[in-house]
Formats: structure tokens, sequence, C-alpha cells
């Protein structure tokens, strides 16, 4: 179910009553046997009550497989998907400020720092080895500890941000874009 969970769903927009963002899932979330299933045909994002600056947090995600998409397309053009936020302060702006560990199937956990500053590296030969094909699920492992982020693909170390200035507990928040989109077995341990 969604407890523990808040949203602000809309293109640009801030959470209701400062902006136009909707604060419930309605038909854009939802749940599904025991896996958040996500429409994603509007952007916004959902996230945890709770803040957070050390934890492990896993996950198993995937996106649904378009219809004309065929065996033989190159599943690193798809573009569909959104990202994971960490450290997010939802009060600033109508993106919060965050660090974004992209979940998008093309470039699943690169890193990017918004509105912050982050050292990080990629391993793309990594990356290609470890992601399923589109439609499969995937599982993430994101580490936050003592100042540094290891994100995980299917077990396999894809990206390490080695110091960040995102210093204060935030919330966990899933970007909703793109296309339909499926999460399951989520957890969080607080480190």
């Amino acid at each position: 179910d969604f407890s523990g969970m808040k949203f602000t769903l809309g293109p640009n927009c801030q959470a209701a009553p400062i902006g136009c963002g909707k604060t419930d899932p309605g038909d854009i979330l939802w749940v599904e046997n025991e896996t958040i299933v996500c429409a994603c045909n509007i952007h916004g994002y959902w996230y945890t009550e709770k803040r957070y600056k050390d934890f492990t947090l896993r996950f198993d995600t995937r996106f649904e497989r378009p219809s004309n998409w065929s065996e033989s397309d190159d599943d690193e053009l798809f573009s569909g998907g959104g990202g994971f936020l960490l450290f997010a302060d939802v009060t600033v702006g109508t993106f919060p400020r965050s660090i974004e560990i992209e979940g998008r199937h093309r470039d699943f956990l690169e890193v990017f720092a918004i509105n912050g500053t982050a050292d990080w590296s990629f391993d793309l030969e990594a990356r290609r080895s470890a992601i399923k094909r589109l439609g499969e699920w995937n599982a993430i492992e994101i580490v936050a500890k003592n100042g540094q982020v290891h994100s995980y693909l299917n077990g396999v170390l894809i990206s390490t941000i080695t110091k960040h200035n995102y210093t204060e507990p935030g919330h966990i928040a899933f970007q909703v874009q793109g296309s339909r989109t499926y999460w399951r077995n989520m957890r969080i341990k607080v480190e």
C-alpha cells in the first residue's frame, strides 16, 4: 500500500495548495499484486514521509515493453522511466534539491546533482553487462553511508559518489515520467 508515502504529481508543479501538483495518486499510481504500478503519463514524484541520511534502499523495478518494440530493437535507445532522488528537499521549487540516481533504462544509475554538488564515477561497461532486457525485473540497491553513495544493478556496482554536499537527511523520491513503470520488494534499512 502507500503507507508512509506522499505525492507531488503534475508538470513543473509544487504540491497544492502552493502549486498545481496533485497530492494523491489518483489514476497515475496504484498497487496491484504487491507491486506499485505507475501509468507515468504525467511528471512528478512520490516520496517517503520520513527523511533519511545513512540508509540502504533495495527494490526491483521494470518498464513495460512498448508494443511496437521488437526483440531486435536496441534497449539502450528506450528512454522511458524516471530517477531515484536521495536526500530530497521537497519544499524547494518544483523539483526537489537532491542527488538523482538515474532510473531510465538507457542510463540506469548514472548520477546527477540537482542544486548541489557531487563527485562521482560511473561504469558504463558494468551497467551494460548487468542490465536485463527491457520488460524484465532489475534489482537496485543504493547504499548511502558516511557521505558516500554506492549504487548496484543486479548485484554489480555501477556508480559511486565519493563526496557530496547534501548533509541533511532528506526524503527518498521516485520520479514519475515516461512510460509504465513497476516497483516491488521495496525495503529501506537505516544504517
